[in-house]
C-alpha cells in the first residue's frame, strides 16, 4: 500500500467518528508514524509503506474509531501556538483555557512575580505564562504524581512541582501575587452526560467538581487569602453555567473585585478577585 492509498483509506475509516475533520486527523496520525510533515507526507504519495508503518498506523486508526481522542494517540495537543505534552493522565489542554492566560497576562506585570497554578494537570497553564513572562516564577501542584511526570516534561526545568491536593503543599505566608487554577468544575449530573470521547477517557478526577461543580472554588477562596501578598489576586477557568455561581462564592468569602470575563462566543469564562484583607470594605 501506498502512502496516498494508506491516507484515503484512514481518512474513510475515520469519517463516523472524525465527520469533518477525517482528513485532517488522517494526516496527522501518518505525519506521527513517518514523523514528517505535512507536505512531506503529500510528496510522498505514491512511496510505499513498510509493514511496521502500516501496523502503527492500523493501531493508531483502532484506538481513535473506539472513540480515544487524538491528542492521546499522538501524545500531544496544540495550545497557545506550542505543542504540550499529554497522557491519559491530564487533561487535554482547551482553546477556553487561552482566554485564562490573557486574562493573567493582561491583568499582571512584567516585573518579577510569583504564583502558583493548582491542580496544573499538563502544566500547559505554567508552560504558557513561564514562557511569555519569563521574570516570572510558578510552583505547579497536582494530586497526581502521573500528572506531574506529563508536567515535568512540558514545563521549563526551573519549575517547581509539587504533588499534594490543592494548598497543602504551601505554607501560610507563602506570599505569592497571584494564584490561577482551572479546578474540575463538572457538576455530578453533567459528568453522566459528557460527551463519551470526554468521559470514557479524560481522568475523571480533573473533572469532577463535586454536586454543584463549586467545591475547589470554595476551597481556594478560603484557603488561597493565607498565601497571597496584601492584594493578591486568584484567577479562576470556570464553567459556561457558573458566571454567578462562582463569583458569589468569592464574594461571600471576603474577595473584592470580584469580575467575571467571557469568551468570545459570549460564554461566562473566567472569574478574577482580589484580597485586600478580612477588614477590608469593598
Amino acid at each position: 500500500m501506498t502512502v496516498a492509498e494508506a491516507l484515503r483509506q484512514v481518512c474513510a475509516r475515520l469519517a463516523p467518528v472524525a465527520g469533518d475533520g477525517a482528513r485532517h486527523e488522517a494526516e496527522q496520525m501518518l505525519q506521527q508514524a513517518l514523523g514528517c510533515s505535512r507536505s512531506d507526507l503529500i510528496l510522498a504519495g505514491s512511496t510505499l509503506l513498510m509493514p511496521a508503518l502500516s501496523s502503527a498506523i492500523e493501531g493508531m486508526t483502532g484506538r481513535r474509531l473506539v472513540g480515544e481522542p487524538l491528542a492521546y494517540i499522538l501524545g500531544a495537543a496544540y495550545f497557545h501556538s506550542r505543542s504540550i505534552a499529554v497522557t491519559p493522565d491530564v487533561l487535554i489542554p482547551r482553546p477556553d483555557t487561552e482566554v485564562l492566560i490573557e486574562t493573567i497576562v493582561a491583568g499582571e506585570t512584567d516585573g518579577p512575580e510569583r504564583f502558583c497554578d493548582l491542580g496544573t494537570g499538563s502544566g500547559c497553564i505554567l508552560s504558557v505564562l513561564l514562557g511569555v513572562r519569563p521574570t516570572w516564577r510558578g510552583i505547579g501542584i497536582d494530586i497526581s504524581i502521573d500528572a506531574l511526570t506529563v508536567a515535568q516534561e512540558n514545563c521549563p526545568t526551573f519549575t517547581s512541582l509539587m504533588c499534594a491536593d490543592m494548598f497543602e503543599a504551601l505554607k501560610a505566608g507563602q506570599l505569592l501575587d497571584f494564584v490561577v487554577s482551572n479546578p474540575p468544575y463538572v457538576t455530578w449530573k453533567e459528568l453522566a452526560d459528557l460527551d463519551p470521547q470526554v468521559r470514557d477517557f479524560e481522568p475523571h478526577v480533573a473533572l469532577d467538581g463535586g454536586p454543584d461543580g463549586l467545591r475547589f472554588y470554595r476551597t481556594i477562596a478560603q484557603r488561597a487569602p493565607a498565601v497571597l501578598k496584601s492584594g493578591g489576586r486568584v484567577y479562576c477557568e470556570i464553567g459556561s453555567e457558573q458566571g454567578h455561581s462562582v463569583p458569589d462564592v468569592f464574594t461571600s468569602h471576603k474577595w473584592c473585585n470580584v469580575n467575571m470575563i467571557r469568551d468570545l462566543a459570549g460564554r461566562p469564562r473566567v472569574v478574577t478577585a482580589t484580597w485586600a484583607g478580612d477588614s477590608f470594605s469593598c
